[in-house]
């Protein structure tokens, strides 16, 4: 499906504000090309303190789900597997979804060589 006409992406994308330029590799060796999108790399963390008579215990949960969010017709031929380079960094492709309206998420993974 198209984006809608009254909405313009690029107005989301530029450079100057949000976006960040990224390197897609197919397969994590082919041939790089850039692609423009917002990078976020949440981490939710978690803290549990036990404490006891003379000891004190402590876990710690961390989950993160980075992503690259992109116009959906720059994300055509990104699939999982590939790489993205942002900000110097090596991320595998998990996942791409669209969402109908003109934009992709890219779902990445720490790299493991």
């Amino acid at each position: 499906m198209p984006a809608p006409a009254w909405e313009d992406l690029g107005a989301f994308l530029r450079l100057q504000d949000f976006a960040v330029s990224a390197q897609h590799r197919p397969g994590g060796n082919g041939l790089p090309r850039s692609v423009v999108g917002i990078f976020d790399d949440p981490v939710d963390s978690s803290s549990l303190v036990g404490r006891g008579s003379r000891r004190r215990s402590e876990f710690e949960i961390e989950t993160a789900v980075p992503t690259f969010r992109l116009r959906a017709t720059d994300a055509a031929g990104i699939q999982r597997l590939d790489t993205l380079t942002v900000d110097g960094r090596v991320w595998d492709v998990v996942a791409v979804d669209t969402d109908g309206a003109g934009m992709a998420t890219v779902q990445l993974g720490a790299r493991h060589d």
